[in-house]
C-alpha cells in the first residue's frame, strides 16, 4: 500500500498557487483544509476533507455523525498534485475520528478510485481514450487537475491551445474580441475592432453614437438577389469574477484557457455570452467559400444592462425581414419567444446616529451560493444571497437589537447574487453576542437544509470587526429590513404554453446601504407585459406604504418577443438541423431577455429565431463554452445559409 498521511497544505503552497489564478483550489485562511496525502508515482495526491459534497467525484463518508447531516467526504475534484514536501504543513491536522477510521478501512478503494479519476482525465486530454464530452464536463468541469499538468507529466503538445481550436476563424476572432475589456458601458475598444475589421475588407459599415455596429456584405454568386438575412449578437459581457480575483475588468482583458472540451477565463466570466455570436458572424463575413444571401450583421452594445444598444439602433438602415440571433445557450434548442423586462431602482432614505463606545460590531456574511443568470438560471434552485441575508437579519432583530452600519450584495441586477455581507452594531453584552452567534449557527443549518438540493454550499458566518463611526437607528434598521423581507422575490408564475418555462419573476441583484439611504435594484421579467407591470406596481405600492420618501425609478424597459406560429425561417433551420445531426431540434421559449423583442417590435413582420452553442454558468466566473458545440453550430450555420437562396 502507498504511504498515506493526513496533513494540511502550507502557506507556501497558497502563496505559489494564489486563488485569483487558481480559483478552484480550496482555501480557508482561518482554518485550512485537512488533506489525505497519498504518495504515488512521482508525486503526492492531496485530497481535501470537506463537507457539502454534492457530486459523485468523491469518496463520501457514511458512518460519522457529521456525514449524515453535512455530506462530508474526500473531494477528488479539488485535489492537489504535489511534488515538493515543502508544500506540506507538517503540524498535526485534526479530523473527525470516525472519518479517519473510515478512511483507513477504505484506503485501497480510495486510492484506486482517485487514480482512476486522474488517469481518465490524462487519457482524455492526451487523446488516447476520449470519453463523451458530457461525461467529461460532469467529471472535470470544476476540477483542479488543469493546474497540475507539469506534475502529471502532460506534455505541452498534448494541451489544446486556443490557436488550434476549430473552427479556426471563429476562435481567432473570439480571441481578438477578448483581447480588450468589453464590459457593459465600456464599448469603444471592441467596437473599434469590429469597425476596423469591416473597413479592412471593404465592407459597408455603419457605427452610431452608441457604438452599435452594422456591417453589410452582398450575397455570393447566385444569391445576389436573395432576401437579406440579419445576423445579430451583442458586444458587451457581464464582468463577474471570483472574490479573490485582482483583475480590473474595466481596464484588463480576460485570460482565456482551454480546459478539456471547454473554453474558460481565469478567475472571471468568459463573455461567451455573447462574443461567440460576434466571432461566428465575423468568420462568415470574412469567408469567401460559404454560399450565403446578402448579410446584415448587427452588433449591439449594452445588452446586459437593459438592451440599451438595440433600443438606440436606427432600424431604417436594415432591409432584412429574416433574422438569426446567436444569443442562446443550448445547442439544438431554437428559441422563438422571450420575456420582456425592466430594471427597478429603489431608494429608501434612512436616519443615522453616532456609534457609542459601549458597542461592538460584527460582520455577517452570507456566502457559498452559486449565483448565475437571473433569466436562465432562476429555475435551477439558485438562491439569492441578498434575500437570505435580509431574512436572517430580520429574524435576528427579534432576539438582538442592532443598527445597520453596512449592507451590500451583488453588482448587477440581472445576476443572482452569490454573496452578501452586513456590519451590525450591538450592545457589548454577553447575552446579545451569544444570541447573535447562536442565531447565525441556527440559520446556517436552516439554509443548508433548505438549499441542499440546489445551493448546498451556502454558509452564514459572523466575525467580530472594527467599530464603525455611525449606524442606522435600530428601529429604522428593523423597519427597512422587514420592508425588504416582504417584497416579492424569485419565480412568480410558470408558463402554460411551454412546459418548464418561467413566465414571470424578479431578482434583487444589487443591494447597497450608502451613507444616506438603502438602495436596491430588481430585474423584473415576464413574457406577459401586464404581469411585468403588475410586479413593478407591487414593489411601488409596498414601498410607498412603508415610506413616504421612498423613490422608485425604472430603466431599460424592453418588450417581450411573442411566439410566431407561422415561420418559414424556423422551418429552414429545423430542416437544416435534422439534416446535419439526424435529430429533431427543440422549439422553446426563454425567460432570459433577448434583443429579438426589440427587433420584432421595430421591424414589421420580422421572422426571427435565436440559437447558439452550449454555454454554461454564464454571468459567473464558472462560465464555459463547449468547443465541439461551436464547431457543430458552425457547420449548421453553413447549411442554413446555403438554403436561404
Amino acid at each position: 500500500m502507498q504511504n498515506v498521511e493526513v496533513l494540511r497544505l502550507s502557506a507556501q503552497f497558497y502563496n505559489d498557487y494564489p486563488s485569483d489564478k487558481y480559483p478552484e483550489l480550496l482555501k480557508k485562511a482561518e482554518r485550512p483544509y485537512a488533506c489525505l496525502m497519498i504518495a504515488v508515482r512521482e508525486y503526492y495526491i492531496c485530497i481535501p476533507y470537506r463537507t457539502h459534497i454534492d457530486h459523485q467525484n468523491s469518496f463520501r463518508f457514511k458512518n460519522s455523525v457529521r456525514s449524515k447531516s453535512n455530506k462530508s467526504g474526500l473531494d477528488y475534484s479539488k485535489l492537489a498534485i504535489i511534488a515538493d514536501r515543502a508544500y506540506f504543513d507538517e503540524s498535526p491536522a485534526l479530523i473527525d475520528k470516525d472519518e479517519y477510521n473510515e478512511t483507513m478501512i477504505n484506503i485501497e478503494k480510495i486510492i484506486a478510485s482517485v487514480q482512476k479519476y486522474i488517469d481518465t482525465y490524462i487519457d482524455h486530454i492526451a487523446g488516447t481514450a476520449k470519453i463523451h464530452e458530457k461525461e467529461f464536463a460532469r467529471k472535470y468541469k470544476y476540477s483542479t487537475l488543469p493546474y497540475f499538468y507539469r506534475e502529471l507529466g502532460i506534455e505541452e503538445e498534448q494541451i489544446m491551445n486556443i490557436s488550434e481550436l476549430k473552427p479556426a476563424k471563429v476562435f481567432e476572432y473570439f480571441s481578438l474580441l477578448s483581447s480588450v475589456p468589453h464590459g457593459s458601458g465600456n464599448m469603444k475598444p471592441i467596437a473599434d475592432i469590429c469597425e476596423n475589421f469591416a473597413r479592412e475588407r471593404g465592407l459597408e459599415c455603419i457605427r452610431d453614437a452608441a457604438d452599435n455596429i452594422i456591417i453589410k456584405k452582398p450575397g455570393t454568386a447566385g444569391y445576389e438577389n436573395s432576401e437579406s438575412l440579419i445576423l445579430q449578437g451583442h458586444l458587451d459581457m457581464v464582468c463577474a469574477k471570483d472574490p479573490d480575483c485582482k483583475k480590473d475588468m474595466a481596464t484588463e482583458p480576460i485570460e482565456l484557457y482551454v480546459d478539456g472540451d471547454c473554453l474558460r477565463a481565469r478567475g472571471t466570466s468568459l463573455g461567451g455570452d455573447n462574443i461567440i455570436a460576434v466571432a461566428m458572424t465575423m468568420a462568415i463575413l470574412d469567408s469567401d467559400d460559404i454560399p450565403h444571401p446578402p448579410i446584415e450583421a448587427v452588433f449591439t452594445v449594452d445588452e446586459e444592462v437593459g438592451l440599451l444598444g438595440a433600443s438606440a439602433l436606427d432600424f431604417s438602415a436594415l432591409k432584412g425581414k429574416r433574422m438569426i440571433n446567436l444569443d442562446s445557450e443550448e445547442e439544438g434548442v431554437f428559441t422563438v419567444c422571450c420575456a420582456g423586462g425592466v430594471r427597478v431602482n429603489a431608494t429608501i432614505p434612512l436616519t443615522f446616529e453616532d456609534v457609542t463606545t459601549d458597542s461592538v460590531a460584527y460582520k455577517v456574511t452570507l456566502s457559498g451560493l452559486m449565483g448565475g443568470h437571473s433569466g436562465v438560471d432562476i429555475d435551477k434552485g439558485r438562491e439569492s444571497a441578498n434575500r437570505l441575508i435580509i431574512r436572517f437579519l430580520t429574524k435576528l432583530y427579534e432576539k438582538v437589537g442592532f443598527g445597520l452600519a453596512s449592507l451590500a450584495g451583488g453588482q448587477l441586477d440581472n445576476v443572482i447574487c452569490p454573496e452578501s455581507s452586513a456590519i451590525i452594531v450591538i450592545k457589548n453584552d454577553k447575552n446579545d453576542i451569544a444570541n447573535l452567534l447562536a442565531e447565525a449557527e441556527n440559520y446556517d443549518a436552516i439554509y443548508k437544509n433548505e438549499l441542499a438540493a440546489g445551493d448546498g454550499g451556502v454558509t452564514v458566518t459572523v466575525t467580530a470587526c472594527d467599530l464603525p463611526t455611525c449606524r442606522v437607528l435600530p428601529e429604522e434598521s428593523a423597519k427597512v429590513l422587514a420592508t425588504m423581507y416582504l417584497l416579492p422575490y424569485h419565480i412568480q408564475k410558470m408558463s402554460r404554453d411551454f412546459e418548464g418555462l418561467v413566465q414571470t419573476s424578479l431578482n434583487m441583484g444589487v443591494l447597497k446601504l450608502t451613507d444616506e439611504a438603502m438602495k436596491f435594484s430588481y430585474s423584473v421579467r415576464s413574457s406577459i407585459a401586464s404581469e411585468k407591470n403588475d410586479l413593478v406596481d407591487k414593489i411601488k405600492c409596498l414601498l410607498t406604504l412603508a415610506y413616504d420618501n421612498a423613490t422608485i425609478d425604472l430603466h431599460g424597459d424592453y418588450p417581450s418577443w411573442e411566439y410566431k406560429r407561422d415561420s418559414s425561417l424556423r422551418e429552414v433551420i429545423m430542416t437544416a438541423y435534422s439534416e446535419t445531426t439526424g435529430e429533431s431540434g427543440i422549439v422553446a421559449g426563454t425567460h432570459g431577455g433577448l434583443e429579438c423583442g426589440i427587433f420584432s417590435e421595430r421591424i414589421s413582420g420580422l421572422d426571427c429565431v435565436s440559437m447558439g452553442p452550449n454555454l454554461s454558468e454564464v454571468h459567473s466566473p464558472r462560465e464555459s463554452l463547449d468547443i465541439p458545440s461551436v464547431e457543430r453550430l458552425w457547420e449548421l450555420m453553413k447549411v442554413i445559409l446555403k438554403k436561404m437562396k
